[in-house]
């Protein structure tokens, strides 16, 4: 199988078998959307490993690339930490991007320009939940009766009507309506 590896990291490409999840990372990340990521784009950043190959960071990464039957993943050890640093950089390659925030309006700007969400980790779906969130109206072609976006957040928000473009204003009260 052709291993994905960005040119410039092909140089840290290390089998597989070489690699030793870690056994109590408390992350528990969606390796099934990792793996649609690196089938469309390849490996674009290393994993992290210590000097006996076991993985600090990049976890779901290396099993996602496995999922794939991937026989090489680029991995790098930062020898100038240690044990202790080690275990601190785990904890925050996890948490850091958790406490980062979107600006809605450039987040579904950017993903509406792409004609192909896939491996991005957003959907359709995705991009409706931030229309409403920012009260952007959704077409009715966009939807059905029984279409669980109408009650995305419990509240209120607007739908056009594709053959007249009037702008409809619904209220979630239980049940559905325009």
């Amino acid at each position: 199988m052709t291993v994905h590896i960005a040119a410039d990291l092909k140089q840290y490409a290390r089998p597989v078998d070489e690699l030793i999840p870690l056994p109590d990372n408390p992350r528990h990340g969606d390796v099934g959307a990792i793996s649609e990521s690196l089938r469309r784009f390849g490996q674009l950043k290393p994993i992290v490993v210590d000097g006996e190959g076991l993985i600090i960071a990049g976890n779901h990464t290396y099993l996602a690339a496995v999922s794939l039957g991937w026989k090489k993943v680029a991995a790098v050890n930062p020898a100038h930490l240690n044990g202790d640093e080690l275990a601190a950089f785990a904890l925050a390659d996890n948490r850091l991007s958790d406490l980062a925030d979107y600006d809605e309006a450039m987040l579904l700007e950017q993903l509406s320009a792409l004609d192909d969400l896939t491996g991005t980790g957003y959907s359709g779906d995705d991009l409706d939940e931030i229309r409403l969130t920012l009260d952007e109206p959704l077409a009715f072609e966009e939807l059905d009766s029984t279409d669980a976006r109408l009650d995305i957040n419990k509240g209120t928000g607007r739908i056009i009507c594709p053959n007249c473009d009037h702008e409809f204003q619904w209220k979630d009260r239980g049940k559905t309506s325009a």
